[in-house]
């Protein structure tokens, strides 16, 4: 993938350092804009964390399409389970 998005002003990376403080980490928009600018003298308005993350929706819509479509069609599936102790035995849920 080229370093940016058409139209975009700010790197690919940049874009994805935002979706991963929002996202990853549960930041709010407020947040996100803050530690941007914080860590890397980024200035991002919280307006622009929400178009940084549709423009990212976008512009992978496609793969993931087809990565879910991979994953459905697939007759093997990486699954986790949870547990618990129910009266000293344990129990899947």
């Amino acid at each position: 993938m080229d370093d940016e998005l058409p139209n975009a002003r700010l790197s690919i990376r940049t874009m994805l350092a935002v979706m991963y403080l929002k996202i990853d980490i549960r930041m709010s928009e407020e947040n996100v804009s803050a530690t941007m600018n914080d860590m890397f003298g980024i200035t991002i308005s919280e307006g622009e964390v929400s178009d940084i993350l549709k423009s990212l929706a976008e512009a992978f819509s496609d793969r993931y399409e087809e990565l879910m479509k991979t994953i459905q069609e697939s007759t093997y599936r990486h699954m986790d389970s949870t547990s618990r102790r129910n009266d000293g035995r344990n129990e899947n849920l």
